[in-house]
Parts: C-alpha cells; structure tokens; sequence
C-alpha cells in the first residue's frame, strides 16, 4: 500500500513541498524514527482520544505519551483513549494505526502538543506502516490549522504488563465470558488493543484465533491510575490436538 491518494491530492492540490520515505514496516512512532535514523522527538504520532462527544486527533513526540489531564484542561471535556471500535471506518484508505494528522480529510479536530511546534519541519506515517512524510511545520499549520497546547509527557516503562498464561486463563475463566472457556483453546496470548499490540491482534484474529475477552487493566504510574485496554484470544485446537 502507498500513501493514500487524498492525501497526495491535498498536498499537490495546496502546492505543499514534501516528501516521502520508504522503509520497514514499522507499527510505532519511535520504531519509525528509528528506521528513518532520526531522534524520536523529531517523529510524531497521532492517537486518536475521546474528547466529550467529540473524535479529536491529538498529536505527540514519538517517545511521549498524551497526559489524558493536561489535555482535559486544554480541551475542556473529559478526554480518553478512543477504543478501535468508535473510529473503525474513519480512515478507510489507511493502514490501522498508520493514519496521518490530516484532520480536515476525516472530519476530525487536531490538537497537537507545542513541542512539535517549535520545530521547523514535521515527520509523520503518510498513511502506510512503511512510508513517512515530511514537511516544514508551518506548511502543515497553514494546511491543518491544528490547535496547540501542552500535553505530552515522557513515557515510563510499564513494569508488569504483561500477564502469565496461567493469569490470562484465571481471568477468563472467571469473566462474564466464561462459556467460551468451554471451546478447545489449546493456547492463549493477551495484547494491549494500542499501536502493535493492535496489529498483532488483527494478525491472530486473520489466523482464526477468536476474541474471548476484552477487559482494562487498571496501573499505577507515577502515582496516578491510569487504564489500558486489554485483548485476550485465543487459538481453538485442531482435531488432532483434540485428541491428545
């Protein structure tokens, strides 16, 4: 897949200089920068947030992460994370995770943090895991009109995230979904629904892995709660693994 063609055709259509990398599939913010050698705070990513009623395309540095409260002062509703389900549709011509912070072309309101706008050029996924674009920020201003305020924060490695066989199935088994628990799931695997962990499950789900379980996990970081949704699947046996 290439860049999508109306993103092409509103760049040519407003005269806009860019350009365009090449490079590995890359399913982040920060692993793009590093395929294209560039220093994470030069990369942005978009994450889509839940602001009131609203869809709002809120735009960071590759290595920071959205301080959900800071944007809530600067948009004056309650912001959260988006789940897949409210903007599956929005970005028909891009690959998941890879759609670009032109809001106008989704019908979406963008925020983008100061840091970036302080910067004199702009890098972003042009709508594919393998291409990047980049242009002067004042261009992409002119063109998008974003709206800038302070709400980035550096990310802090989440320590045990990640959850244990055992743990995964003690969950489910005791989950609403329980029944499920009756199919012949010969083995299990838990995924944040975010960024690669979200391609990753599309991948388990195109191999005929089934969804048993969507739940979030609640943490502690830096003395504030904060919540991450969670995907549990599972792999159904084959007749053979059946009989064992």
């Amino acid at each position: 897949m290439t860049m999508p063609a109306k993103v092409k055709s509103l760049l040519e259509e407003n005269q806009i200089p860019y350009s365009v990398s090449s490079h590995a599939p890359t399913y982040t913010a920060q692993e793009e920068a590093d395929a294209l050698h560039l220093s994470g705070k030069e990369v942005a990513k978009t994450v889509v947030v839940r602001a009131g009623d609203e869809l709002v395309l809120a735009v960071v540095p590759a290595p920071y992460r959205v301080n959900f409260r800071k944007l809530e002062n600067v948009l004056g509703a309650p912001v959260r994370l988006a789940s897949e389900q409210e903007f599956v549709g929005l970005f028909p011509d891009c690959e998941l995770g890879a759609a670009p912070p032109f809001g106008a072309l989704y019908s979406l309101r963008v925020i983008i943090d100061e840091s970036l706008a302080n910067d004199e050029e702009i890098i972003f996924t042009a709508g594919t895991h393998r291409e990047s674009l980049r242009m002067r920020f004042s261009d992409f201003s002119t063109l998008v009109r974003p709206q800038i305020g302070s709400f980035a924060e550096k990310n802090v490695r989440m320590t045990q995230t990640e959850k244990s066989s055992e743990d995964i199935a003690s969950i489910l088994r005791k989950s609403q979904f329980a029944p499920l628990w009756g199919l012949n799931i010969v083995e299990l695997a838990g995924h944040n629904i975010e960024a690669r962990g979200r391609e990753e499950v599309n991948r388990l789900l195109g191999q005929g892995w089934k969804l048993l379980h969507v739940y979030t996990l609640r943490y502690a970081e830096d003395g504030v709660w904060r919540e991450r949704p969670m995907a549990i699947l599972g792999r159904v046996g084959t007749e053979q693994e059946s009989r064992k």
